[in-house]
């Protein structure tokens, strides 16, 4: 999927809106069809997950599982069973039996940010070694059994996981669990895979960014987290892909790729009995492996440059604003996702009426709340008409954040915005994949895959004030950061 279908201003949001911000990049391995997905113009990426619109062929799970308590309160709540093996896996199993479908994740609790300094883009390159075959199967025979049996799979790496997913018809269970283990036991690491998949990603990153003038993901995020992991790009800086080694894959499969360091989902029409057998016959003799430190648990340093502009080969300009936020799990994201929908999300929008509708100085706007495990942004981007005036806009963006510190927002707009985000989180896990990415993901940040069904909870208890207060706290004008876009003939 090209970075420039989906960037920057329509929103298009898959377990990852990401794949094209390099929130989250995938892989692009698939042997079926792309998830159908919906466009929004802002998105909360709570916990990088569940807080977006995705519309998965996977099946609707019944209503059953959404329940409404006395006739106000929220929830959701569908049964889980959580064990461990001896080895250390963590396992996650929810059993739907509507549809003859199953759903398997493996999601292993490393990510870009575990990267060493000077390895940048060797945990997205390794998620592509991992399609390349083991003593077992070649990697051509790998795809050839998941296709033979109407089996579709895919992977993507964030910054702070990676996730490998395969959608089966739920009577081939046993075979994709020996073939899905099989890859953590006895991967086939080689010099010609290697150099192929890493010409690959170098030519991926071409396309997503060096030859895309429309980005500024990238310079904002490395803007923002200057002296933390979290500022690199998760398909990495070419200087380093050029000089990486077979032997940096072989040192990142010993060190991270272990059960102790994964977390096992399956959803979908399985026996349990069954499963469980079967997860300790080909996942139970995994031997765990004594996991490094992430390199990022150091405190943030303070970034001094708050503030970049860019000359590219664009018409019109584009601003970026950001705010470091609350990280995952931290109750004000939710209140700043939802005042997020309220400044760009739809034509009624704040942001939208004063920016494109009144002053007629911006072609869109949009933005979202991303919140990773160690830390949060607030993010406001800004296509400006060609030729528009940028200490305008800024100045125009800066007098409606000031309404927000000393205004509370409406009630009308605090519940258009807080429910249309819980409408589509509902919709979102009602799907097999939906579930099983909410429960992995919440597991891997918490260790408690329970998180879930707080969440909508957590929404009603959002405020006018709440948001006033999350505002002042995080998005004061000393707290915004800064990248412009401007066109090579810009005298701006």
């Amino acid at each position: 999927m090209k970075k420039s279908d989906l960037f920057p201003f329509s929103f298009t949001v898959p377990v990852v809106l990401i794949l094209a911000l390099s929130l989250i990049h995938s892989g692009g391995y698939s042997t079926g069809e792309k998830k159908s997905v919906q466009q929004v113009n802002s998105v909360h990426l709570n916990k990088t997950k569940v807080h977006y619109i995705v519309k998965n062929a996977t099946g609707a799970v019944g209503d059953k599982a959404f329940k409404m308590k006395n006739k106000k309160k929220s929830i959701i709540n569908f049964q889980v069973e959580k064990y461990f093996l001896k080895n250390g896996m963590t396992v996650l199993l929810h059993q739907d039996q509507r549809i003859p479908q199953i759903y398997h994740q493996l999601l292993v609790k490393v990510g870009s940010k575990d990267e060493e300094e000077g390895k940048t883009g060797l945990a997205h390159l390794f998620e592509h070694m991992m399609f390349k075959g083991t003593e077992k199967y070649t990697g051509e025979e790998y795809e050839e059994k998941l296709e033979s049996i109407g089996a579709r799979n895919n992977a993507f790496t964030s910054r702070d996981y990676t996730a490998y997913e395969v959608i089966l018809p739920s009577h081939k269970l046993e075979m994709v669990l020996e073939m899905e283990a099989e890859r953590l036991k006895t991967l086939q690491l080689t010099q010609s895979n290697f150099d192929k998949e890493r010409e690959v990603v170098k030519e991926e990153r071409r396309m997503s960014t060096d030859n895309n003038p429309n980005d500024f993901f990238e310079p904002i995020m490395n803007l923002l987290f200057s002296a933390h992991p979290y500022g690199r790009p998760v398909i990495g800086w070419m200087k380093d892909l050029e000089v990486m080694t077979l032997e940096d894959c072989k040192k990142f499969y010993k060190s991270y790729y272990a059960p102790n360091n994964s977390v096992l989902i399956i959803t979908g029409d399985f026996n349990i009995k069954e499963t469980k057998k079967w997860i300790q016959k080909y996942y139970g003799v995994l031997k765990p492996s004594q996991i490094n430190s992430s390199v990022s648990n150091h405190k943030q340093a303070k970034t001094k440059k708050k503030k970049v502009k860019i000359k590219r080969a664009i018409h019109a300009p584009t601003l970026a604003f950001a705010y470091k936020g609350p990280k995952a799990g931290e109750d004000g994201t939710y209140s700043l996702g939802v005042l997020n929908r309220i400044l760009v999300s739809g034509e009624s929008s704040r942001l939208h009426q004063l920016l494109v509708y009144k002053h007629k100085l911006a072609l869109s706007v949009g933005g979202f709340y991303y919140d990773l495990k160690d830390e949060g942004v607030f993010f406001i981007f800004i296509k400006m008409v060609p030729d528009g005036d940028l200490k305008k806009i800024k100045q125009l963006f800066l007098s409606e954040m000031k309404k927000v510190h000393l205004t509370e927002v409406s009630k009308k707009e605090l519940l258009k915005s807080t429910r249309s985000i819980m409408n589509e989180y509902v919709s979102t896990v009602k799907s097999l994949s939906g579930k099983a990415n909410a429960l992995s993901v919440n597991e891997a940040y918490f260790e408690d895959y329970k998180e879930l069904f707080r969440d909508l909870e957590r929404y009603e208890k959002v405020t006018a004030q709440t948001i006033k207060t999350q505002a002042n706290l995080y998005l004061s004008p000393e707290q915004i950061f800064e990248v412009a876009l401007l066109p090579n003939d810009d005298r701006q």
